[in-house]
Formats: structure tokens, sequence, C-alpha cells
């Protein structure tokens, strides 16, 4: 049987989203104008247009978190967490952003942050072309229910791996697991729903 923990996060640096998109240009269309017109596309949001965090991307954040641990379960020998977490948690629905002051964030009210990228995508490209990324700022918050599983991931031990991947791994695009500095977070709360 599923444990469900409500779970209060913080940014603690700004957040980047890079969601994948695909906008016909028009004819004649330079790759600024381009880019000025569709960089909003990067967003992820829902129906209402507001700013969301995916649920797979707070299931996979876990996942990596796990393996960047590497914590051993208790009495299992070498077996650690990662393929607990892979496929013991779920996370159902889409986590709304909002403000420090508690307003729900949306797609229009968002800034790009314009960065000079590899043109290909590759880290390390020679070619770069500049890009706009929707950035979040630091101190947006979200609430997000986190489905447990596996009885071998604990309350303590979904909090171990969230904190860490708070620090270590982060969220949204250029995230610091990736070699960036962006998207990292603090665990305002964690409370088991009833």
């Amino acid at each position: 049987m599923a444990t469900t923990y409500v779970v209060k996060i913080e940014l603690t640096t700004p957040m980047l989203q890079g969601r994948q998109y695909s906008v016909a240009k028009t004819q004649g269309e330079s790759f600024a104008d381009y880019e000025n017109r569709t960089w909003r596309e990067r967003l992820h949001t829902d129906e209402q247009t507001n700013v969301v965090i995916p649920p797979l991307m707070i299931k996979n954040m876990l996942r990596d978190a796990a393996k960047y641990l590497s914590e051993s379960v208790p009495g299992k020998g070498k077996s650690t967490f990662t393929k607990h977490f892979r496929s013991g948690v779920m996370v159902f629905e889409p986590s709304i952003l909002k403000t420090p002051e508690g307003q729900t964030i949306k797609a229009d009210s968002v800034e790009p942050l314009w960065l000079s990228v590899p043109s290909d995508g590759q880290t390390g490209g020679t070619k770069r072309v500049p890009k706009a990324f929707p950035e979040i700022a630091k101190g947006t918050t979200f609430t997000t229910e986190i489905s447990v599983l596996d009885g071998k991931i604990t309350r303590e031990v979904l909090s171990r791996h969230l904190t860490d991947a708070g620090n270590f791994i982060g969220l949204g695009a250029m995230r610091v697991a990736n070699g960036g500095v962006t998207g990292r977070f603090k665990v305002l709360s964690l409370t088991e729903s009833k």
C-alpha cells in the first residue's frame, strides 16, 4: 500500500526551464526573431497558463539523487536505494509554482535569461548561438505529492534524498547535476498525507 507525502519546496537558486518544443519558423524569420517569438514555449504550463513542474521531473530527480547518494539499504548488503526510487516512487500531478508572496506564476510573467549555448545542444560545442531560457526566481515555492510504493523508503530515507536532491541534483535546465548552477532548492516541510 502506498504512503503519500506532501512536500513543500523553495528554490534557493533560480531555475531555468527548457522544455523541447517545435514551432514552425515564419518565412524569412531570422534565428534571433524566432527565438524572441518562441522562447516561452520552453515553459512547462497547464491549461490555465500556470507555470508547473511536471511529475516526471520530480520522480527522475529523486531517482538521480538515489544514484548520486548510493546509500545502502539496511540489512541488504551492498544493495542501494537506487532501484527502489526508480520503481517505488510515483508523482502523479504537476506542481504549480508560486511567488514568495503565494501568487501563482503565469507564463506571461516570466522573464528570459539569454545565454550563449552550443548550437547542437552538446556540451563543449564550438558553434554557439543565443537562446532565451525562462527563468524562475529564487524564493519560488511549490507543493508536490510523492507516493511511495516501496516500504523500504521510509519518511527519513525520503527526507534525506529530497535534501540531497536539493543540494546536488536540482530541477530544470542547466541544473547542478548536469554541471550547471541552477535549480537548487530546500525542503520546507514533509508531511504524510492522511
